[in-house]
């Protein structure tokens, strides 16, 4: 009969106690910017912003882009000018200069 020799290998004991995440740290000096800080940045370029590039920015619908157009410049207490350059075309909104 051939004995069976057992192996001496020991295991790692593992820590039953549960792993506490560490919160990210925010790099310092750069603050997040939040959604209608990032719209009025797109309002205020000189060649405004339409509907599609507010939901691509974004990933929203287009009555949601068109309600946060609304509401930012409720927010702001300033009109949003919007104009169609030419017939068939997207209509472009801004924020006016001033």
């Amino acid at each position: 009969m051939s004995t069976k020799t057992k192996s001496t290998a020991t295991k790692a004991k593992t820590s039953k106690t549960a792993k506490t995440k560490t919160p990210k740290m925010k790099p310092a000096g750069q603050p997040k910017s939040t959604r209608h800080e990032q719209l009025e940045a797109l309002l205020r370029r000189p060649e405004g912003v339409t509907i599609a590039q507010v939901q691509e920015a974004f990933g929203i619908l287009p009555h949601s882009a068109r309600a946060q157009i609304s509401m930012l410049g409720k927010k702001l207490g300033r009109k949003v000018e919007s104009e169609r350059t030419a017939k068939g075309e997207p209509l472009t909104y801004r924020l006016p200069a001033g």
